[in-house]
């Protein structure tokens, strides 16, 4: 398991006192409200103010009060160790620990491992490449069994006409 996870990525700049233009890679933007300081290529910094605009956190660092020093950021992630989030409900899982699970269908059997997890409109979906082209596996109850990081496994039952 990774020990650090991305909270956020820096895509810009915001007006000239330094404040980096963030999208948020947490389910609740408003956490990064509750972060004290924060990691960018393994340097800890620490949070002085943070606000939203639009899809974006605007995001102070103690110590960055100029345009020009926080251009360095840009395109860097924002990092924190995985002790330090909130645990996750339930059923909830950091995309991170589910990339590389084999995926176990009730019939069919192993149909590969997960290489990417993706969002749509409706639901997320588990991409498994199966027989040399991507398998789409929808997230929801009925189809996804089980979840067994330890065991590096995800048993599902595939819906009828899906392959």
């Amino acid at each position: 398991m990774q020990k650090m996870l991305c909270v956020g990525e820096i895509v810009n700049t915001h007006g000239v006192r330094g404040e980096l233009k963030v999208v948020p890679l947490v389910d609740e933007p408003s956490d990064l409200l509750e972060f004290s300081h924060i990691f960018i290529n393994n340097k800890e910094y620490e949070i002085e103010n943070v606000r939203f605009h639009k899809d974006f956190a605007l995001i102070k660092l103690k110590g960055i009060d100029d345009m020009n020093i926080a251009e360095q950021f840009k395109q860097k992630f924002m990092e924190l160790p995985r002790e330090e989030l909130k645990p996750l409900p339930d059923g909830r899982y950091y995309v991170c620990d589910l990339i590389g699970l084999k995926v176990i269908d009730k019939e069919l059997g192993e149909l590969g491992t997960i290489n990417e997890v993706m969002e749509t409109v409706s639901n997320y979906i588990y991409v498994v490449e199966y027989k040399g082209k991507p398998l789409c596996i929808p997230i929801i109850d009925g189809v996804v069994e089980k979840v067994d990081l330890d065991n590096g496994t995800i048993n599902v039952v595939l819906p009828k006409g899906l392959i």
